[in-house]
């Protein structure tokens, strides 16, 4: 069995490291989604993420802060 896998791994490398790129470049899309969302609940694929939202103002208080340190 695992000799079937060994030669299923050698002759398929660039297929493997294919669609292993695919799913990490769509986990950190939907990543970047869920961090760029102004929603308090974000349920996807069985997961679920509730976070406190920062208003525009409070967002640009920070960014005021960051800025004056800088």
């Amino acid at each position: 069995m695992s000799a079937d896998l060994t030669t299923f791994i050698q002759t398929n490398d660039s297929f493997i490291l294919t669609v292993l790129g695919i799913i990490s470049a769509a986990f950190t899309a939907c990543l970047g989604f869920m961090l760029k969302s102004r929603c308090r609940v974000i349920k996807c694929c069985g997961l679920e993420c509730q976070r406190e939202v920062l208003s525009v103002t409070e967002m640009q208080s920070i960014e005021t802060e960051l800025n004056n340190t800088a």
